[in-house]
């Protein structure tokens, strides 16, 4: 993964179960597609990749780099994110995730969120993409 310290970088995560356990899913690469990011969030296209490397791999969700310190929740502008591409992509189901990196001085920390039923439904519908806090946000929308 590329990585800047202040602006968020993004991919997204394919992979798949190995066969002997499918409750298990292997990431088996990361698409560096094009985006805009700043510090707050990244945006990223609508579109999901084509490619004959992808055929067999199931989209595992997406992960980004975050600026500053870990939220203890999955933020609003990643709610919206992934509900919108679960929307408009049958391929993301309920499984797939939101994964986070964050840098700490000496470390860096992996969290994966999975959205909940009530942050796929305000997530879809969402229109403020801009506040941190938008109305009818909690932080309770997913589940790490």
């Amino acid at each position: 993964m590329i990585a800047d310290l202040r602006v968020q970088v993004a991919g997204y995560l394919y992979g798949r179960s190995p066969p002997d356990n499918d409750q298990v899913k292997e990431v088996r690469t990361i698409v560096m597609i094009p985006q805009v990011g700043n510090t707050r969030d990244v945006q990223l296209p609508q579109q999901l990749p084509q490619h004959e490397y992808l055929n067999g791999l199931e989209p595992l969700g997406v992960i980004h780099t975050i600026s500053g310190n870990e939220p203890s929740y999955m933020t609003a502008q990643d709610v919206t994110q992934h509900a919108r591409l679960m929307n408009e992509h049958p391929s993301w189901d309920k499984k797939t995730v939101t994964m986070t990196v964050s840098f700490t001085p000496g470390s860096v920390s992996l969290a994966a969120w999975a959205l909940t039923h009530q942050g796929y439904k305000w997530g879809a519908e969402n229109k403020d993409t801009s506040s941190d806090q938008p109305q009818g946000f909690s932080t309770s929308m997913g589940d790490k």
